[in-house]
């Protein structure tokens, strides 16, 4: 019976540093772009990594906390930039144009009827979520059907041959719900996940640090 024996890999990113290592440059000179496409070509796991056919998500909804006066523009700015998106005024879309993604527009929950705006997808699940200072914002079966939704658009951008995808978003208010996730995943205190926003001066973001904490509290 013959025996085959199977080197260990002690270090299976060697190559690819080899590779960007002896590019035609200077060692190191092309900074973050260098471990960028170190990155990329670990998850292709390929030294000649390609982008197919890439996809931008942009998932747009409002957010109930925006009640509570946590943002400098009021929520009537979600729906006006998602159809500003439609008409190609957004950065995103001058991003996706240069970089040639595939730009999906998508109604998660906007407070907002967008229905006739056919370049938008049609995927609300309410208009808009609670205010979650009085209560959950969302129930577990919006959770699974916002979960499920996203998942489906995934896979709908891999039957079109896509394999490199970024999703954002739009909606005002968002970053009050993001400092708390933070705060709790990333274990930090709240008042160092707070900022400005889209602008809020120094009063504004020390309501917002208030709002914010009784929710925490309350929860």
């Amino acid at each position: 019976m013959q025996r085959f024996s199977i080197a260990p890999i002690t270090d299976p990113g060697k190559p690819i540093r080899e590779k960007i290592d002896h590019l035609n440059k200077p060692k190191g000179s092309l900074g973050m772009l260098e471990d960028l496409a170190f990155d990329i070509c670990r998850i292709q796991q390929t030294l000649s990594p390609t982008l197919r056919h890439p996809c931008h998500l942009l998932l747009g909804a409002d957010h109930g906390i925006e009640r509570e006066g946590v943002s400098v523009s009021p929520r009537a700015v979600t729906w006006q930039q998602m159809v500003n998106f439609t008409r190609d005024g957004g950065g995103v879309n001058m991003f996706c144009r240069q970089h040639g993604f595939e730009l999906m527009l998508i109604d998660m929950g906007v407070d907002y009827d967008l229905t006739v705006y056919p370049a938008i997808l049609n995927r609300k699940i309410a208009r808009g979520t609670r205010n979650f200072i009085y209560g959950p914002a969302m129930t577990p079966a919006q959770f699974k059907q916002a979960i499920d939704t996203g998942a489906s658009l995934v896979d709908d951008c891999r039957n079109k041959g896509c394999n490199i995808l970024c999703i954002g978003e739009m909606g005002v208010g968002n970053t009050s719900p993001s400092s708390i996730w933070t705060s709790i995943f990333g274990d930090i205190p709240l008042a160092e996940c707070i900022g400005a926003g889209a602008g809020l001066d120094g009063a504004g973001v020390c309501h917002k640090h208030d709002v914010l904490q009784r929710a925490m509290a309350s929860a």
